[in-house]
C-alpha cells in the first residue's frame, strides 16, 4: 500500500492497496485503486517480469491488462484479469479494482528467453528461493503510478520481489493430522504470510461480488 499523492489530473490523492496471494498453481493480485474515481476504456496496467534475475526484462512474457480486453501482450495468455470499477472495503466511493490470476508452476526453470505457448501457459517460478522481480506500471488514465514507486520499466533491478508461500494445502495436511504426517518446521514469517494469504482470499471473495463489471 501507498499513498499516492499526486495521480494524472481529474483525480484525487489517495491509497493504491495491493493484495498478493498464491497457491502451488495460481499468483493472485488484486490492486484497490482508490484514486481512480473514473473508468475510460483506455485504463490499462503493464505488469513487466525477471523470472530468472539475469537484469533483463523478460519482454516474451510481458502482459498489458486492459479495462475492456482490447489490446493483447506476448504474456496475456498466462493470465486472466478483470478490471472492475465499484466500492470496496477500503474506500466506498467508486473507484477501480483490478483482479488477476496468473497460472504458475513451482516445478521448472525459467529460462528468460521462453515464449507461453513454450511453457504450455504456465509461468516457471525458476529460482531456488521461489521467488520473482515484477513491476506494475499504470497508465494516466489510472493516475500514473508504478510498484514499485520508483520501479524503471527497463532496469529489473528496480522491480519489486515476491517470494512465494508454502503450499497452503500442506499446512493444512499438518493440521488435521499431526500424528500421521512428518513434522516440517515453519518460520515464523512462513506462517504469518499464511494467515495473511487467508485473509486476503476473504478480502478477494468480497470484493469480486462489490464489483461493477464495466
Amino acid at each position: 500500500m501507498f499513498y499516492h499523492d499526486n495521480p494524472s489530473i481529474g483525480h484525487p490523492p489517495g491509497y493504491v492497496h495491493l493484495y498478493v496471494k498464491n497457491t502451488a498453481r495460481k499468483l493472485y493480485i488484486l490492486i484497490d485503486d482508490i484514486p481512480d474515481n473514473t473508468s475510460e476504456p483506455e485504463d490499462h496496467l503493464y505488469i513487466e517480469f525477471d523470472c530468472n534475475y539475469d537484469d533483463i526484462k523478460d519482454s516474451n512474457i510481458s502482459m498489458y491488462v486492459d479495462r475492456d480486453h482490447g489490446f493483447s501482450a506476448p504474456g496475456n495468455s498466462l493470465a486472466k484479469w478483470e478490471f472492475g470499477f465499484g466500492s470496496t472495503i477500503n474506500n466506498a466511493s467508486d473507484h477501480s479494482i483490478i483482479e488477476i490470476a496468473i497460472n504458475i508452476t513451482m516445478n521448472s526453470a525459467y529460462d528468460g528467453h521462453s515464449k507461453p505457448e513454450d511453457l504450455n501457459y504456465i509461468l516457471p517460478v525458476g529460482t531456488p528461493n521461489k521467488s520473482i522481480r515484477i513491476l506494475f506500471d499504470a497508465a494516466s488514465y489510472i493516475c500514473n503510478w508504478s510498484i514499485p514507486e520508483n520501479g524503471d520499466l527497463d532496469d529489473p533491478t528496480t522491480y519489486a520481489e515476491i517470494t512465494f508461500a508454502p503450499d497452503l494445502s500442506l499446512f493444512l495436511l499438518l493440521l488435521l493430522s499431526p500424528k500421521e504426517t512428518q513434522a516440517i518446521s515453519f518460520s515464523n514469517l512462513e506462517i504469518m504470510f499464511l494467515v495473511i494469504a487467508v485473509s486476503v482470499a476473504g478480502i478477494l471473495i468480497y470484493i469480486s461480488n462489490r464489483i461493477k463489471k464495466y
